[in-house]
């Protein structure tokens, strides 16, 4: 274990390396401090000795903690050639106070390094590596950029020579047959606006979305900007049961029988415990719910007509040039062959069978299903788990064919930029950025 004195502080270790103790190393030199509380100021605590001597007694206090962890052996150590140094270094002050050459409770033993080992052709390499790329960074960011390519140049060789053994194909002329990539450097030195995010490399997804029509604003701090936000408990729990869900229909696929016990099992082994940190009784409490949502869907699925025909199905689609993708949590066929699709939530059902017409997931659902399957499900359906409650969307040419005009529209607003926030009281109080976002006071 490697540690510093302060952190080993209240710790004990059968065995203690305290290493460069060697002057100025340990104690470091005294730094004379910029500013002072002026005594009258200090409560009552007046300097009893000048800065230095303080800063020795510090250094000799930190001393005798880092010796005072070992319980059977301690070695202090220090170097006669350090980097950069000239002279031999001497040993430290303090050891000197003790008198460690003569102390007969010390043993000192001297180890002359061999300088003239042999390295191997790889750990050559490697040093060679890491002295032209230190030089490389130094010079990029002292802006000597001749030096730097000169570097780059050195770096290459070596590459090519941990290849191919020799340098006779190297030519670095190819180093910079670069084809040109747009850059935002240009617009950035004539101080030009420049796109946050780009068509062809921004993928949105049915979630992504959903949070866009929600609130513009809070799609930009998730999804453009990236500002974190605290792990929540719930899609820890979610992800379990979705794990469980997708294991027993492998199983049916395959025609095997699952029991209650396998599944609890599944459910144990995909249960992340770090998104509950120090909250135990919520995640003992989340646990008695995941397994009796467990035994919902078992249920459900006993008694389900259909024939699963896949899990987390992966589809891509492309609605203004803008890739779309996503995972169909259960693709099935009914009896008459015609394909529906069911999401699973493990949380409050907040869906009716009017409201679902318009969902972003539904619908790109259906959409998705199509691109794999050749034809629209007759269904797209939401089961919450947690309810036993089951939401159907009965897919419809035309209504479909009008979702996807406005979700174009939604896209070419999402490319232009339009972050305005949609500030609403339900909404904003339950928004991870609400305490960053302005427009939350609108509904104060």
């Amino acid at each position: 274990m490697v540690t510093t004195i302060h952190q080993s502080k209240g710790k004990e270790f059968q065995v203690v390396f305290v290493v460069d103790a060697a002057k100025d190393k340990l104690p470091l030199r005294a730094r004379t401090k910029k500013f002072y509380v002026p005594e009258d100021l200090a409560k009552g605590l007046v300097r009893t000795a000048d800065e230095k001597t303080l800063h020795i007694l510090d250094e000799k206090r930190l001393l005798y903690v880092a010796m005072t962890r070992a319980k059977s052996h301690l070695y202090i150590t220090y170097a006669q050639d350090y980097e950069n140094r000239k002279k031999e270094a001497k040993p430290s002050p303090f050891l000197e106070e003790i008198d460690f050459k003569n102390n007969p409770r010390i043993e000192v033993v001297s180890y002359k390094s061999n300088t003239d080992v042999q390295l191997s052709t790889g750990e050559h390499l490697e040093q060679l590596k890491a002295e032209h790329q230190a030089i490389a960074v130094t010079s990029i960011n002292q802006m000597n950029l001749n030096t730097a390519v000169r570097k780059i140049i050195d770096l290459a060789k070596i590459k090519h020579f941990e290849e191919f053994g020799n340098l006779d194909t190297f030519d670095p002329v190819k180093l910079f047959e670069i084809e040109p990539e747009e850059s935002h450097i240009d617009a950035q030195l004539y101080k030009k606006s420049i796109p946050l995010i780009k068509k062809d490399n921004f993928r949105l997804s049915p979630s992504k979305i959903q949070t866009y029509e929600n609130c513009p604003l809070q799609f930009k701090f998730q999804y453009v900007l990236r500002v974190p936000t605290p792990s929540k408990t719930y899609f820890g729990m979610g992800t379990a049961i979705h794990s469980v869900a997708e294991n027993l229909t492998n199983m049916q696929k395959d025609g095997k029988e699952s029991t209650e016990e396998l599944a609890f099992g599944i459910l144990e082994k995909q249960w992340d415990t770090s998104s509950y940190r120090n909250q135990r009784t919520k995640e003992s409490q989340d646990k008695v719910k995941s397994k009796d949502m467990v035994k919902t869907y078992m249920e459900w699925e006993k008694n389900n007509p259909n024939t699963p025909v896949d899990v987390e199905a992966k589809f891509r689609i492309k609605i203004n040039d803008v890739t779309i993708s996503g995972m169909i949590d259960r693709v099935e066929q009914t009896p008459e062959g015609e394909y529906e699709v069911v999401d699973f939530k493990t949380g409050y059902a907040y869906k009716n069978k009017n409201t679902i017409k318009e969902d972003v997931q539904m619908n790109i659902y259906a959409l998705g299903t199509e691109k794999l399957y050749g034809k629209l499900p007759k269904k797209t359906s939401l089961f919450y788990i947690k309810d036993n409650k089951f939401v159907p969307h009965f897919i419809e040419k035309e209504a479909l064919d009008e979702f996807t005009k406005t979700l174009g529209e939604k896209i070419d607003n999402i490319f232009d930029e339009k972050f305005d926030a949609a500030p609403e009281f339900r909404k904003c109080s339950r928004c991870d950025y609400a305490s960053i976002c302005d427009a939350k006071e609108e509904v104060s």
